[in-house]
């Protein structure tokens, strides 16, 4: 990384991850942006019979539980997330709703292949997981996820459907440098103009904060890169603070 860059001394690698580990317990309380969608997900699947769903990014499981409470349809949902405390929530969940023969969970990287070619028929990414992936500088993040998308397109059956939430740009309001409780922006890290974020979260398990990244989109640049990667808009709706996307492939 360039020593003048604004992140040279922070390990956003190391330290966004644990940022979302020590929230495992309280990550849907504490980000008011956050949105369920089930809505869409469900439309998502009506094209497929007894489709196979990933989530990436599947946090303590909420999505899988009422997912497959709402889609009786489904043959099955893989959960992939990198925190083990967030797997540790969901297998738990899993198992309260026994729900264990029509799901399986993988402690594993989103940005990576983790499933072979036209394997799936759908997957979906909620509240900006996509914007917390960072990988030793903001242009070498974008460029993640961009991989990221490609290697989601890649696994997707011919007209699979990925839905895609992320936070807009354009409702973030840069007259203060907080969101919600919990969350201050810190703008000497930051790359406001190009909607690139260094948060600090304050969880109640780490009272000192731990720092973040987050990258806010605007619609123009989510759906172009999607586009980018071989993905066709089907349809798009904007959730107080969220971006939602069905796209196919």
């Amino acid at each position: 990384m360039a020593k003048n860059s604004p992140v040279s001394d922070l390990n956003l690698e190391k330290s966004t991850p644990w940022a979302f580990e020590k929230c495992s317990t309280c990550y849907p309380i504490i980000d008011e942006h956050w949105g369920c969608d089930l809505d869409i997900l469900k439309a998502a699947l009506r094209p497929f019979k007894k489709p196979t769903v990933v989530d990436m990014g599947c946090g303590p499981g909420w999505h899988i539980a009422n997912l497959l409470f709402l889609y009786s349809g489904i043959r099955r949902i893989i959960g992939v997330d990198y925190s083990s405390r967030m797997i540790g929530l969901a297998r738990r969940n899993i198992e309260i709703n026994h729900l264990e023969g029509k799901v399986k969970l993988i402690k594993g990287d989103i940005t990576k292949p983790l499933f072979p070619g036209k394997s799936v028929e759908s997957i979906y990414c909620l509240n900006n997981t996509l914007g917390n992936i960072f990988k030793k500088s903001f242009g070498e993040t974008k460029r993640l996820r961009l991989s990221t998308l490609e290697n989601w397109r890649y696994c997707l059956k011919r007209k699979g459907r990925l839905v895609l939430s992320v936070y807009n740009a354009k409702k973030l309001d840069l007259k203060k440098d907080k969101y919600g409780k919990f969350f201050r922006i810190n703008r000497q890290r930051s790359e406001i103009d190009n909607n690139d974020f260094v948060i600090k979260v304050y969880p109640p398990e780490a009272k000192n904060g731990i720092f973040f990244y987050s990258h806010w989109f605007t619609e123009e640049e989510i759906t172009k890169d999607m586009r980018s990667c071989g993905f066709l808009i089907e349809g798009i709706e904007k959730r107080k603070e969220r971006i939602v996307i069905i796209a196919r492939a």
